[in-house]
C-alpha cells in the first residue's frame, strides 16, 4: 500500500502539488461545487426556526391530522406529507407534513431540464417564470437558495406554553428536519448531474408529460409526529423584524418579491390554531368513539357496472423480454456489468369519478406500509405523488455522515395456504405455521441466490465509488452487506454504505454527485444510463427512479452543515390531474445470469405493491 509514510521515506515533498487542470476536468463533481456566498447587508432579512412541543393529550394519528388539518388548507403552492407509515419502526420514527396557505409566505418551484424553465408559485397565488442560463443548473439554483437561508439563520428556539422563548444551545431535538425544501428530483435530472451525458435526439423530440423534472415546496411551517413518544411538534420559520420592501442584495426576496416565513405573532397564532383543531378532533373521537368522517358528496355505494380499467405497460411483455436479451448481449460484450431495465404501467381515472387523492393514498399506505411513504401535491402543475417506497437513497446528517442503502434482490412473501392438503385446510394455527415456514424458506433462498447477490454487490461497488468521490479519504465503509429486510409484500436484499462528506460540499451538491440512484441505473453508471435510453425506447421515466425527500435548513447554531433525507422513487403512483392519468413504474436489475421470463414476473410483482390499491379504490368509489 502506498501511504504517506511510504512516500516520505522516498523524499516525496508535502504538501503535494496541485492536481493539473486537465486531470481535474474529468472529475465527477461539478466545477460549481462551492459554498455559496451571497451579497450581504446589515439590512438583510434574518430568520430563525421556532419549535413548540405540544401536550401529550393532543396526540392524534398522523393520517387524521393530514386529512382534517393539512388537506383542508387552501394551499396555492401545494401540500406535503413525508410519512413513516411502517410503524413501529425505531429507525424511521418521525413523520412530517405541511401546507402552503397564503399566510405561510412559502413557495413551490418546478423545473424542466429541456427548456431550463423554472416556475415559482408563491403561497399568495402569484406565479413567476424564470429561465436559467446555459451555464447554470437547477442543482446550482437549489444550492444557492438553501445556502442563502442558512447564512441568514439565527439560533433555534423553543416556544413554551407561557409564550416565552429560549435558545437551544445543545442538540436536544430528537429529529434533524429544520424545514427547507421538500420534493423530488426526477430521473431526467441526470441530464444535469451526470458528467459526459448528452440528451438523445429522440428524447428532445419526444412528447413528455406535463410533469416537471423536479419540483419542491419551500416549507415555512410543519407538523411533526414522533410515533415512538406519541408527541407532536410544530415548527415554523419566523422573520426577525419587519422589512419595507425587497432589496436588490436579498437573493431570495428579490427573486420572489416576498419575504418567506411569518412574524413571531403570526407564528403563535398558527400554533394556537393547530392546537385548537387537534383538541377538536380528540374531543370528537372521545365522545363518539370513532374517526370523524368527511362528506365529499360522493356516492360510496358499489356500482353494478364497475369499468374494466387495465394498467397498460409502456413496454409490453414481449418487447420487455427482447430488451432483456439485448441487455444481456451488451453485458456479454463488456458494455456494462448490470442494467436496471424499467417500464411504466398506465391507466386513467374514469371521467365520471370524483376522486379523492388523500383517500387513495390512505389505501396505498394501508396495503403496502413502507418506511419512506409520502404524499406530495403541487397545485400549479396539478400533479400528485403517492409513494410507498421501502428504499433509502441517501441520508446526510448534521455531522456530514452520508449513508446510502441500495436494494437489489427481491422475492415475493408467502401469502395464502401452503398446507399439504389445501381442501381440508381450516386456516388455523397449522396453516399459519406452514405459511411462516414457506416465508422463511424464501428468505433463505434470496439470501443465498447467486444472481440476486451479484446484482446487489455490483450496485454496492458502484455506490462505494460514488461516495469515494464525495467523501473524505478512508471514510467509506459497508457496515451491513446484503441484509434481508421484509416488507408487506416482498423480502429484499439491502446493503448499507457510509462515508464522511468532504468539507465545503453541501447537501445539494452531494446529492447531485451521486444522482441518479445507482440501484436504478446499473454499472458503470454513465454507460448504463446511455444504454437504458435505447433499451427503454427513449421513454422518459419522469419522477419514477428519481429521489424524494427533503433538504433541511441549518438551525443557526453555526455547527454542522444541514441535513438531507431522500428515498428512491419506487412503489409509487404518479397522478396527473390535467389528464387523469395514473402511472406506476417497475423494473429490475439485469445481469448476464438473468432469465428473461423471471425478470418480467419480478416487474409485475413489484407493480402489484401499488396497483391493487388503486383498482380497489376506483371500485369502491365509482
Amino acid at each position: 500500500m502506498i501511504s504517506k509514510t511510504f512516500l516520505e521515506k522516498r523524499e516525496v515533498k508535502f504538501p503535494r502539488s496541485k492536481i493539473p487542470s486537465n486531470i481535474l476536468s474529468h472529475s465527477v463533481l461539478s466545477k460549481n461545487s462551492h459554498v455559496f456566498k451571497p451579497l450581504s447587508s446589515e439590512n438583510s432579512t434574518r430568520y430563525c426556526l421556532i419549535l413548540k412541543k405540544l401536550k401529550k393529550e393532543l396526540w392524534i394519528e398522523s393520517h387524521l391530522a393530514f386529512q382534517h388539518i393539512v388537506a383542508d388548507d387552501k394551499s396555492a403552492a401545494g401540500t406535503w406529507w413525508l410519512d413513516s407509515a411502517r410503524q413501529p419502526d425505531p429507525v424511521n420514527r418521525f413523520s412530517f407534513m405541511g401546507s402552503t396557505p397564503a399566510l405561510s409566505n412559502s413557495f413551490s418551484i418546478s423545473y424542466s431540464t429541456l427548456g431550463k424553465k423554472l416556475l415559482i408559485t408563491c403561497s399568495n397565488g402569484s406565479v413567476i417564470e424564470k429561465k436559467l442560463t446555459d451555464h447554470q443548473t437547477f442543482w446550482d439554483w437549489m444550492s444557492n437558495t438553501i445556502n442563502y437561508f442558512n447564512q441568514h439563520m439565527d439560533s433555534l428556539r423553543i416556544l413554551h406554553d407561557d409564550g416565552t422563548l429560549h435558545d437551544v444551545k445543545e442538540r436536544k431535538i430528537p429529529f434533524d428536519f429544520r424545514l427547507g425544501m421538500v420534493g423530488y428530483f426526477g430521473y431526467e435530472m441526470k441530464r444535469e448531474s451526470l458528467s459526459g451525458y448528452a440528451i438523445p435526439t429522440n428524447q428532445h423530440l419526444s412528447q413528455s408529460s406535463n410533469i416537471p423534472d423536479s419540483a419542491f415546496i419551500f416549507t415555512t411551517q410543519a407538523i411533526i409526529f414522533d410515533h415512538l413518544e406519541r408527541e407532536i411538534w410544530l415548527s415554523g420559520l419566523v422573520r426577525l423584524g419587519e422589512n419595507k420592501s425587497p432589496k436588490k442584495f436579498d437573493f431570495v426576496e428579490n427573486e420572489l418579491g416576498m419575504y418567506p416565513g411569518r412574524l413571531f405573532d403570526a407564528y403563535k397564532s398558527w400554533v394556537t390554531s393547530i392546537e385548537k383543531q387537534l383538541c377538536s378532533i380528540n374531543s370528537f373521537m372521545s365522545k363518539s368513539n370513532q374517526i370523524p368522517l368527511k362528506n365529499n358528496n360522493r356516492n360510496e355505494k358499489l356500482s353494478s357496472s364497475i369499468p374494466n380499467i387495465p394498467f397498460t405497460p409502456d413496454m409490453k411483455r414481449d418487447a420487455y423480454v427482447k430488451a432483456i436479451e439485448k441487455a444481456r448481449s451488451y453485458i456479454y460484450k463488456g458494455q456494462s456489468y448490470e442494467l436496471c431495465l424499467t417500464t411504466q404501467f398506465r391507466t386513467n381515472f374514469p371521467k365520471k369519478l370524483d376522486y379523492d387523492l388523500v383517500e387513495l393514498y390512505k389505501r396505498i399506505r394501508s396495503f403496502n406500509p413502507a418506511p419512506f411513504s409520502a404524499l406530495l401535491y403541487f397545485s400549479t402543475e396539478d400533479i400528485c405523488i403517492l409513494s410507498s417506497s421501502p428504499e433509502k437513497f441517501v441520508h446526510i446528517d448534521n455531522e456530514g455522515i452520508m449513508e446510502m442503502k441500495p436494494i437489489k434482490g427481491t422475492v415475493a412473501r408467502a401469502k395464502g395456504c401452503f398446507c399439504l392438503n389445501v381442501e381440508e385446510c381450516d386456516q388455523g394455527t397449522s396453516c399459519e405455521a406452514g405459511r411462516k415456514k414457506e416465508d422463511m424458506k424464501r428468505m433463505s433462498r434470496l439470501k443465498d441466490d447467486v444472481k440476486e447477490r451479484s446484482e446487489n454487490l455490483m450496485i454496492v461497488d458502484l455506490i462505494r465509488n460514488d461516495l469515494i468521490q464525495l467523501c473524505q479519504p478512508n471514510t467509506v465503509q459497508v457496515p451491513y452487506l446484503m441484509k434481508v429486510e421484509s416488507y408487506e409484500t416482498v423480502h429484499q436484499l439491502v446493503t448499507t454504505v457510509r462515508g464522511q462528506l468532504r468539507e465545503g460540499l453541501d447537501c445539494v451538491k452531494a446529492i447531485q454527485g451521486c444522482f441518479p440512484p445507482g440501484s436504478m441505473t446499473g454499472a458503470p453508471k454513465l454507460r448504463a444510463v446511455q444504454l437504458l435510453d435505447e433499451l427503454e425506447q427513449h421513454n422518459t421515466r419522469g419522477v419514477y427512479s428519481g429521489c424524494l425527500g427533503y433538504i433541511s435548513l441549518q438551525d443557526g447554531s453555526g455547527k454542522g452543515r444541514g441535513t438531507s433525507h431522500f428515498s428512491v422513487v419506487i412503489r409509487t403512483a404518479i397522478v396527473c390531474g390535467e389528464t387523469g392519468e395514473i402511472s406506476v413504474g417497475a423494473g429490475g436489475a439485469i445481469v448476464y445470469l438473468s432469465n428473461a421470463e423471471s425478470e418480467w414476473d419480478e416487474v409485475v410483482l413489484k407493480s402489484q405493491s401499488v396497483i391493487p390499491s388503486i383498482l380497489e379504490y376506483i371500485k369502491k368509489t365509482y
